[in-house]
């Protein structure tokens, strides 16, 4: 197949591809930092609750909005189960435990949403 379209088609859209790109590096560059403060917070709680008695690990827990609350309770349990544990490894593990479970699927069909051009 032969493609119809003018180099000079290609030149003049090339500020804007390259004005999109720098927008989205920017973009992933601030949700970079945004996952990071958010994960720091996350593995903070988990560190400072290590030693609360489970039925105040619960009541904060219930403070959170429910993801971060369950992402708050597995990354808990995990260091209550294992107490040599590092914080960050519970945290990890806590949050692939919840994209496994939900998280995935969520995502998956955001994108799909925003994608499809007749939600604009």
């Amino acid at each position: 197949m032969r493609c119809s379209c003018s180099s000079r088609r290609f030149t003049q859209a090339e500020p804007y591809v390259r004005e999109a790109l720098a927008i989205r590096e920017r973009d992933v560059g601030d949700l970079r930092k945004d996952v990071n403060a958010l994960g720091g917070a996350f593995e903070e709680l988990a560190g400072r609750l290590r030693g609360l008695p489970d039925r105040d690990v619960r009541a904060i827990a219930a403070l959170l909005p429910p993801d971060g609350a369950a992402v708050q309770l597995r990354t808990h349990a995990a260091l209550r189960a294992d107490p040599k544990r590092s914080t960050l490894d519970a945290f990890a593990a806590a949050l692939e435990t919840t994209w496994e479970s939900g998280w995935r699927d969520q995502v998956a069909s955001r994108l799909r949403d925003a994608s499809d051009p007749r939600s604009r």
